[in-house]
């Protein structure tokens, strides 16, 4: 199961916004595919089986990667709208990287770290100055 589905995505955009009709648009299912596929491969966190039972701040990412991946669908946006679903895919992004370097670790509701920064594989307090 997504991270999102088209009920956490009216949330997000509203109900004027094509991508929330009654008969989702063609690609909206792999967009949201997409947007768990990245999700995953930063953070090493598995969609859940009910989208309403995801991270908050995961469920928002994927909607500003889904609404970024979307934008096509709709023709031409004119430049402020285009800027501001660039800037949300940045954010959601630079977001995920945080996530991943342990920067930003990932809560759930009772404050449990989701995720944590990546362990060194090797370490050495030696300097190394010679090949072995």
């Amino acid at each position: 199961m997504p991270f999102i589905d088209q009920t956490i995505l009216q949330a997000y955009v509203g109900d004027q916004s094509f991508l929330t009709k009654a008969e989702a648009p063609a690609g909206l299912a792999e967009a949201i595919n997409q947007a768990d596929a990245i999700i995953y491969q930063k953070t090493r966190i598995a969609a859940p089986s009910d989208p309403s039972d995801a991270n908050p701040k995961l469920r928002n990412i994927a909607c500003a990667l889904v609404v970024w991946f979307t934008g096509g669908m709709q023709g031409k946006l004119d430049e402020f709208e285009l800027s501001r679903r660039r800037k949300q895919y940045d954010d959601a992004m630079a977001q995920l990287e945080a996530i991943r370097s342990g920067d930003e670790p990932l809560l759930d509701g009772d404050g449990t770290a989701l995720s944590t920064a990546p362990t060194p594989f090797f370490s050495s307090t030696q300097r190394m100055t010679s090949a072995l």
